[in-house]
């Protein structure tokens, strides 16, 4: 209980940490600097401020100091990492397995600024992409040449006939993971990803929230690519 308690701890303050680097290294600013502010009155928040998921709950998401209502990405990037950490650690430190958290990791925080930015942040993924490829090589892990041919047959297609709906940075990013999954995982964790992602269109649809049609609107997919990925790798499918 007590280890499982920290990991989430530890997820949650690097949650915290990793919305700040998709916030800010897109837009090319320094992680390190200015510090943490309210982006409404520009007052620097103190530590009693920045715990994780606490400080949020505790000011009920709204500026100590300016009043204003701020962003729940934090909160949620603090939850959703935190909840990494605890079902995904590896508590047997082999390379495999601490290559594929590495990998969950890196998806993260790709899905992350995406959701800021609707891009695939280059600051973050070429630097994991190296890492992810030189560590699979290195383990002499299989390479899917079957599942690489099969991916890129699927995303020309994809790029032909639906120029526009399907970004290049999704193509990118499918492209740089597949070698390392089998045909059949790669397969499911594009239909897992196609399937939350309708599940996410309908509940915006539907939800007060939206204030202008969603067809009007750009809809990030690798969060739901890294949901794909998690699911296949967390329970091997």
């Amino acid at each position: 209980m007590t280890i499982n308690v920290l990991l989430f701890l530890l997820g949650t303050c690097l949650g915290s940490f990793f919305c700040v680097v998709a916030q800010r290294w897109p837009q090319d600013k320094s992680i390190l600097t200015p510090a943490s502010h309210c982006t409404s009155c520009g007052e620097f928040l103190k530590w009693r401020d920045l715990i994780p998921l606490v400080s949020a709950l505790r000011l009920r998401f709204r500026c100590r100091y300016c009043h204003k209502h701020f962003s729940y990405s934090s909160f949620a990037a603090e939850f959703l990492c935190g909840t990494l950490f605890l079902l995904s650690f590896p508590l047997t430190f082999t390379g495999a397995a601490s290559l594929n958290f590495f990998w969950l990791t890196a998806a993260f925080l790709l899905a992350l600024a995406d959701c800021f930015y609707l891009i695939l942040e280059p600051k973050i993924f070429y630097p994991s992409l190296v890492i992810l490829w030189g560590g699979k090589l290195g383990l002499g892990q299989l390479f899917h040449w079957e599942t690489l041919l099969y991916c890129s047959g699927i995303l020309l297609f994809l790029t032909l006939f639906l120029r526009g709906r399907f970004g290049a940075g999704d193509v990118l990013l499918l492209l740089s993971w597949s070698p390392w999954l089998e045909l059949r995982q790669f397969c499911l964790l594009l239909i897992l990803a196609s399937g939350t992602g309708l599940v996410a269109y309908g509940f915006f649809q539907l939800s007060a929230v939206t204030t202008q049609p969603l067809a009007k609107k750009e809809l990030p997919f690798i969060p739901f690519l890294a949901v794909g990925l998690w699911l296949v790798l967390q329970f091997n499918w």
